[in-house]
């Protein structure tokens, strides 16, 4: 962030059911609804053809704005995202919901999600490691057991492969 921002503006937010903002806590989320957000985000703040960067559901929801907004952005990045969830990560992310509905530690929760998100690299690397425990410790606005399962939902219901073909705009696929 701190090296993007020194060549580009860089808004980051929190989509639905992520830290501080408001929806309708009843109502169903998806990829493409989180997608008109991020588009109506950029308009309502007059940004003039943005770069759109989206990682992991992010990045399902970047498809879906270069697909259904690709003549208002100008470039995307997708990192870590695919075009479909497979069901064995769909699998092993209902594993660590269940876990944190049904009460498990910040520890444990911590060591599961390592394997998921990090490299081999990154978890060798101790002080980066403490690092960012500290920081998801100090998390000022945690997701509720609901609104994760409103979000892990989505994802289960998303599948992108129509939209790839309206994506016009440069992409780059990390």
């Amino acid at each position: 962030m701190k090296e993007l921002s020194q060549s580009h503006d860089v808004l980051v937010f929190d989509n639905r059911a992520v830290g501080q903002t408001k929806d309708n806590k009843f109502s169903d989320l998806t990829i493409e609804s989180m997608a008109g957000d991020t588009a109506a985000l950029a308009k309502k703040l007059s940004l003039k053809n943005p770069h759109i960067i989206g990682q992991s559901m992010g990045g399902a929801i970047a498809q879906v704005v270069a697909a259904k907004h690709s003549n208002y952005i100008d470039r995307v990045c997708i990192m870590n995202a695919p075009i479909k969830w497979q069901s064995y990560v769909l699998c092993g992310l209902k594993a660590l919901h269940l876990s944190y509905k049904e009460g498990a530690t910040f520890e444990n929760l911590f060591q599961a999600n390592l394997a998921w998100v990090f490299s081999g690299t990154f978890i060798g690397n101790k002080a980066k490691v403490e690092a960012l425990k500290h920081d998801l410790q100090n998390i000022s606005h945690t997701q509720s057991i609901k609104d994760q399962a409103r979000q892990f939902a989505a994802l289960e219901k998303y599948n992108g492969a129509s939209y790839l073909k309206l994506i016009n705009s440069p992409t780059l696929v990390i």
